[in-house]
């Protein structure tokens, strides 16, 4: 494990790194799931938000960490690919199990509350196929009755869910705790529809819709296809909502 230490603004950020060579012990393991990252304020504690990486890998997530560390959050930025022998999974033949993924995060859990950095509250935000994971995060009942441990998950604030790939992993129709889902109304690798919003109790739920964007529309410089039919296309327009609407949530 590396610690990269670096001063902003006065006082002493502490970034902890895997190592990515042969040799590297993750900082923390959860059953096959890694913590990646952390980004935390040394001598301090605060609410800490768990990023769940899309199909790609951690690396087109890791700019939320900044983000969410400039608004008061620590981030602990978790790899579920990579343990299991994968780089990526976008081709989705990988045998992935999205309830082994949600019962590695209930046991993180565990470890991120008796952090000296953290206090309060502990959210998850998942993206695309990350997304599918923390959706089933709604509905414990369901992940229990498949024998996922649970009782941690029942213990976290809310839930952020970005254009999640809802044909893998759909929502509880009442959520068990908050739950934020952000969709691009262009995006048609991850469509809203597939996710059937109506049918669900409104409640625990809030619904954002981003007019002109598409896939990736929160990943500053993509503009790419994946699998030679899906456009993934950053939108600044949109992306700066969503930081709006994902600060106001979280707090």
């Amino acid at each position: 494990m590396n610690f990269f230490a670096f001063i902003t603004r006065g006082c002493l950020w502490v970034l902890l790194v895997l190592t990515m060579c042969g040799c590297a012990t993750a900082i923390h393991r959860a059953g096959d799931t890694t913590v990646s990252k952390v980004l935390v304020k040394e001598n301090a504690s605060r609410p800490t938000v768990i990023l769940v990486h899309g199909c790609g890998g951690t690396s087109p997530h890791e700019h939320w960490m900044k983000i969410l560390d400039a608004n008061g959050f620590n981030t602990v930025l978790v790899d579920y690919i990579n343990p299991r022998g994968f780089s990526t999974i976008c081709d989705l033949n990988a045998p992935i199990s999205i309830d082994k993924v949600a019962n590695d995060l209930n046991e993180l859990l565990g470890w991120i509350q008796i952090q000296k950095w953290h206090s309060g509250n502990v959210s998850v935000m998942g993206f695309s196929f990350g997304g599918a994971i923390v959706n089933t995060l709604t509905d414990t009942d369901n992940l229990r009755a498949k024998g996922v441990s649970v009782d941690r998950i029942r213990q976290l604030s809310s839930i952020i869910s970005v254009y999640p790939l809802c044909a893998i992993g759909g929502f509880a129709e009442k959520a068990a705790v908050p739950t934020q889902v952000h969709f691009g109304l262009k995006d048609y690798w991850t469509p809203h529809s597939v996710c059937m919003t109506d049918r669900l109790d409104k409640t625990n739920y809030e619904f954002v819709y981003y007019e002109d964007a598409m896939h990736g529309f929160d990943i500053p410089g993509t503009a790419t296809h994946v699998n030679g039919t899906f456009r993934l296309q950053f939108n600044p327009s949109a992306f700066e909502q969503m930081q709006k609407n994902v600060i106001r949530f979280l707090n």
